[in-house]
């Protein structure tokens, strides 16, 4: 039987300066474990195991980080247990999977005993809050694990993870999240793993590294005005499994994608469609960002089945920023297609109230609109560097017709358009602490 030993208990309670831990992938090779539409428990231990290394080698404390398998081959829980006992690991982290019905989701964790005072159960309490954060799945709590047999018989102190259920596929399908790796949803999961440990330990964690958020029409940040309105389909590669469309007929129709910003930034927004000769050529997203609302008319009859980047825009941290794709104003009798969103930090914004502060005190005017050449007026609160940029409605770069230090107050800048065809563009104006759009129409 486990016993804690009087050296395991000061090493919890002292927070050492350096420590070892022994990673354990669960199954592997002849033993797939849990089984998913998409993906395979074996699979999915394996990818977060390396994601949790990684991120412990950026730990300058944490000396050495072992691993019970390298690649899917099959190793014998006895063959685990003596590698970590064999080498003296500081900690033992067993990753695993859970499966039950299909429609069961949550997040538990196992330790030997369950008194709050032992080092496992500290242990298996902070990398439980750790997948929550990364999955913001249910908690299923500290469970006992003293029947467990890599739990029990290593002989210091040990946890198992049960990150998610892999077969579940109510809401979503989980196991095409490991597949596709969507937003992060692998290393979000080492991480967490990396950050219990450390959080146990007393030990500042490695910062989280990852900069893409999607949001697919299967994600929970996404919503639109009528489930009747909007079909599902799959022609075409879509981001995940399918996508919405909607008829452009009655001209109401919208979809929205809500991201949930971890930390406020400059963010480029990119979309995905599935292009096809029935798709509306002037589908209409708008981004609403700190600065306020920038519209982009996108021809979904081409160029669909990859990424096409909008532009960069800044948003608060939260949910307070989104995009949206309307089918008022476009082509009648054709369809839009809403599949996903990606929004990718490209920088870090200035304090995110300044922002706000800043944002709603800057002034631009375009003028004559529409017109065959512009006067953009700037009114700043304070200096700033500033760039004024003109994009096509695809949300290409046009001309760059100003880069410079704008005084505090008006400021002004020409545009002659010189081979630019008619049609609607957008002017944007950025600096460090604030953006601001406005939509022109260019003359013959």
């Amino acid at each position: 039987m486990k016993t804690l030993s009087l050296l395991v208990a000061l090493f919890f309670c002292s927070a050492a300066q350096s420590f070892t831990v022994c990673i354990d992938p669960g199954h592997g090779g002849s033993e797939p474990g849990a089984s998913g539409t998409w993906y395979l428990e074996k699979n999915a231990n394996l990818d977060v195991a390396f994601a949790a290394a990684s991120y412990l080698a950026l730990v300058p404390e944490c000396e050495w980080t072992g691993m019970t398998r390298t690649g899917d081959y099959t190793v014998s829980l006895a063959a685990r247990v003596a590698y970590a006992n064999a080498n003296g690991f500081d900690r033992y982290m067993a990753i695993h999977e859970n499966a039950f019905n299909t429609t069961t989701q949550g997040t538990e964790t196992f330790c030997y005993s369950l008194d709050p005072a032992t080092p496992g159960f500290d242990l298996a309490s902070e990398v439980l809050g750790g997948i929550l954060w990364a999955h913001s799945y249910s908690s299923r709590g500290v469970k006992d694990g003293s029947w467990i047999y890599v739990v029990a018989n290593t002989n210091m102190t040990a946890i198992l993870g049960e990150g998610t259920f892999i077969d579940y596929n109510d809401q979503w399908n989980e196991s095409y999240r490991y597949y596709t790796n969507m937003n992060d949803h692998i290393g979000r999961q080492g991480y967490a793993y990396a950050l219990g440990i450390c959080q146990h330990l007393g030990i500042t964690p490695p910062a989280y590294g990852f900069d893409d958020i999607i949001v697919d029409n299967l994600s929970s940040g996404f919503a639109v005005n009528s489930q009747t309105e909007w079909n599902t389909g799959s022609y075409g590669q879509p981001w995940s499994t399918d996508y919405r469309w909607s008829s452009t007929t009655n001209q109401s129709d919208w979809a929205r994608w809500t991201p949930a910003i971890s930390e406020a930034g400059w963010y480029q927004v990119s979309v995905w469609y599935t292009q096809g000769s029935n798709r509306a050529p002037d589908a209409v997203y708008t981004v609403h960002h700190t600065g306020g609302e920038t519209e982009f008319t996108v021809d979904q009859t081409q160029g669909g089945e990859q990424w096409a980047v909008l532009g960069s825009f800044c948003f608060d941290s939260g949910t307070a920023g989104w995009v949206t794709l309307s089918e008022a104003g476009s082509m009648p009798d054709r369809v839009v297609i809403a599949d996903a969103v990606k929004f990718h930090m490209s920088s870090t914004a200035a304090d995110e109230d300044t922002f706000a502060e800043v944002a709603g005190s800057v002034q631009m005017t375009v003028s004559p609109n529409p017109g065959t050449s512009f006067q953009v007026k700037l009114d700043l609160p304070s200096e700033s560097e500033v760039s004024v940029v003109v994009y096509d409605i695809s949300g290409r770069i046009v001309e760059t017709i100003a880069e410079a230090a704008v005084l505090r107050g008006e400021n002004t800048v020409h545009w002659n358009p010189s081979g630019v065809p008619a049609g609607v563009y957008v002017v944007r104006a950025v600096s460090p602490e604030w953006s601001i759009s406005r939509r022109i129409a260019v003359s013959q």
